[in-house]
């Protein structure tokens, strides 16, 4: 069997407005339009986490640098 690769933070924004154009310019059967709508939704899920993620490492990262400051003066 295939193994499927992790996509990349970017490859899933790309695959996202890929998902968006497929749907805003085709009339898709129901099944396939859903089956588009579920990876999306679980893509949007995952950069979202990401994003998170991120915005918690910037803020612990600024705070050592405020309490490093401090202690610094």
């Amino acid at each position: 069997m295939e193994e499927k690769k992790e996509m990349s933070f970017e490859e899933k924004l790309e695959r996202i407005d890929e998902i968006l154009s497929i749907v805003e310019n085709n009339t898709l059967p129901l099944e396939e339009a859903i089956k588009l709508h579920e990876e999306g939704m679980a893509l949007i899920k995952e950069v979202k986490e990401t994003l998170k993620a991120a915005e918690e490492k910037i803020n612990s990262y600024k705070e050592e640098q405020s309490e490093n400051i401090k202690v610094d003066n």
